[in-house]
């Protein structure tokens, strides 16, 4: 079974549960099973309880994991050892992720992510 991770759940309980509407809404009929937050700020962190009240695993961090750049744009020359850590933690579970959709950028498919820490598709 395909799931989504969501990146971040932003500002407060109403605009979690529209950010889940809305993720629900790009890819239909696959479970959202995780929401990463990156960290504290209300910014990332003020709708997890409406994610958890939905019966979301939150897997959190103490920095930024993930954020994608522009289309096309040549991976970055220093990688993130904590999007590292997501990618290997994504395969180590099995977790089947086709996309991300973080919240400081667009949605991206898993591929996208893996460039980006330098590993094959």
């Amino acid at each position: 079974m395909a799931l989504v991770i969501v990146v971040e759940s932003p500002l407060n309980e109403e605009r979690a549960v529209a950010v889940l509407a809305e993720t629900r809404k790009l890819v239909p009929g696959k479970a959202i099973r995780y929401v990463v937050n990156s960290h504290h700020h209300f910014d990332h962190a003020g709708g997890l309880r409406s994610v958890a009240a939905d019966g979301i695993t939150v897997i959190t961090h103490e920095a930024d994991v993930y954020t994608p750049g522009p289309p096309n744009a040549p991976a970055p020359t220093a990688v993130n050892p904590l999007t590292v850590n997501l990618a290997e933690s994504i395969t180590r579970l099995g977790l089947g992720v086709d996309q991300l959709l973080p919240l400081h950028g667009r949605i991206v498919p898993m591929a996208e992510m893996n460039k980006a820490i330098g590993r094959a598709n």
